[in-house]
């Protein structure tokens, strides 16, 4: 056993002094054995690996990607003018539900528009809006909006997709209306002057800022009956009278300040008069 040391040192003395090109095809042999063992192992997690890669369709190209893009900008467009038109349906709904009662048992037909245009040198004028004879709309027929405000009626000759709509504060004649005070009803003549209404009631009529009018004229449609026709924004005593309280009063819905509007047509032949 001693004797078998000083051999393999020699052994290894030899080898380490040999030139490498000597020595490259040994190891490179000696690499492989020892590597064999391995080759089973190496050869079963190649074959997971293209398992898994392989296990689908391959990475989709640019344009595909660019497809997938544009489809999913299509829906969102889509779904987002869905949201819109729900909104907008149920807007109409709620206005339909806040029609009072003597409308929704009238024979009238609501037609939901725009205010698709005003005029330009003015602020307080009749406006433009989308309906017109083609869905309906005819000559006095009255607009609404949030269910029981009366917002003015629509002008002669209506368009065939349009039509003009005169607010209430610009009607020619004088309206008339009954005064809400609690549970009391006071009659009263509204006329129509520079955007506004003035009025005038008796002195122990406890008129204040605020109260609602609504319309009482055989004038108007069956549909506009009951409605808020203005709010009274000021109650002073009159000077030559002091018997009297002079009222101004701003209309409750102007057409020049609203978006949408609801058409209400008197289906009764003869019931919408004509401004």
């Amino acid at each position: 056993m001693t004797g078998l040391l000083p051999l393999a040192l020699a052994t290894v003395l030899v080898i380490a002094l040999m030139p490498v090109s000597w020595l490259t095809p040994w190891t490179s042999r000696v690499q492989e054995l020892t590597y064999l063992p391995l080759v089973p192992l190496g050869d079963a997690a190649t074959a997971a690996r293209r398992w898994l890669r392989d296990d689908g369709a391959d990475l989709p190209s640019r344009l595909e990607i660019e497809q997938l893009e544009i489809d999913r900008n299509t829906h969102r467009r889509q779904l987002y003018a869905a949201n819109e038109r729900i909104r907008e349906l149920e807007s109409m709904i709620e206005e339909l539900q806040g029609l009072p009662s003597t409308a929704r048992s009238s024979s009238s037909r609501s037609i939901p528009a725009n205010v698709v245009g005003r005029a330009a040198d003015r602020l307080r004028g009749p406006v433009r809006i989308n309906a017109g004879t083609r869905r309906g709309v005819e000559s006095g027929a009255i607009a609404v909006h949030q269910g029981d405000a009366l917002v003015g009626r629509v002008l002669t000759n209506p368009g065939p997709t349009s039509a003009l709509l005169l607010p209430t504060y610009l009607e020619r004649n004088l309206i008339d209306c009954r005064l809400q005070i609690g549970e009391k009803s006071i009659p009263l003549q509204l006329e129509p002057t520079e955007g506004r209404f003035i009025s005038s009631v008796d002195r122990q009529v406890a008129a204040s800022v605020g109260d609602v009018v609504r319309l009482h004229d055989s004038a108007w449609p069956d549909a506009a009956q009951g409605m808020r026709l203005a709010i009274v924004q000021s109650v002073t005593p009159r000077t030559r009278n002091p018997n009297r309280l002079d009222l101004v009063l701003d209309c409750a819905a102007d057409p020049n300040r609203l978006a949408r509007v609801l058409i209400l047509v008197d289906e009764a032949p003869g019931r919408n008069a004509a401004p």
